[in-house]
């Protein structure tokens, strides 16, 4: 379809969720040759998961995970290499 629109199908790069089901759907996708930019990932577990299926582009939260920490701990994180978000992709 893409490619009938005069748009090469290796630019295009579709964004879904990073959730059980959007990971399923992730793995099909690249089945057909397309990839995927996988966001919303907030855990280790959901990295591993995009990984363990070669799917193209994984998009973490970095700066959702420092929020949660600060709101959670109370905290700062005045120095990059101590952001629990950094540490994440780290």
């Amino acid at each position: 379809m893409y490619k009938q629109e005069g748009a090469d199908p290796e630019r295009i790069l579709i964004k879904l969720a990073s959730t059980w089901a959007g990971v399923q759907a992730g793995a099909d996708l690249k089945k057909s040759k397309i990839k995927c930019n996988m966001t919303l990932v907030f855990h280790l577990v959901q990295a591993v998961a995009c990984a363990k299926n070669k799917l193209f582009l994984i998009s973490p939260f970095v700066g959702r995970i420092l929020d949660w920490f600060k709101k959670e701990t109370g905290k700062t994180y005045e120095n990059p290499s101590d952001d629990p978000g950094v540490k994440s992709v780290t």
